[in-house]
């Protein structure tokens, strides 16, 4: 069965700096368990809905704006039991992974190194 978490539903420059809505991202879980946006407040959100980081299979990060990508680093290292465990995948666009218009890189290579 499918099961979609909204761990937060608020975005842009000022709510992500109140988190009055979160800014947390999306959870999609059948069969692998995807997070989607990690943005600030991912972690703490998580841990309200009693989803475990080191679940996670894999990261979905859309574009390079920090109410998007800013615990996504965090996540890598818990979904691969701190780099020693299953890789975990990343996908994301060019400038969260190389940086575009003068934005990015939003991960570093020491992360994607430990991601398929």
């Amino acid at each position: 069965m499918t099961r979609l978490t909204l761990l937060g539903t608020g975005g842009g420059r000022f709510v992500t700096v109140t988190q009055e809505r979160a800014t947390g991202g999306v959870y999609l879980e059948d069969g692998v368990s995807l997070h989607i946006d990690p943005g600030p407040g991912s972690l703490r959100m998580m841990r309200r809905a009693r989803l475990d980081p080191m679940r996670t299979d894999g990261l979905l990060v859309s574009h390079c704006h920090p109410d998007h990508y800013t615990d996504a680093e965090v996540l890598v290292k818990a979904m691969t039991q701190g780099q020693h465990g299953k890789p975990g995948f990343l996908a994301a666009s060019k400038s969260v992974l190389e940086g575009e218009g003068g934005i990015g890189p939003a991960i570093s290579n020491y992360h994607k190194g430990s991601v398929e």
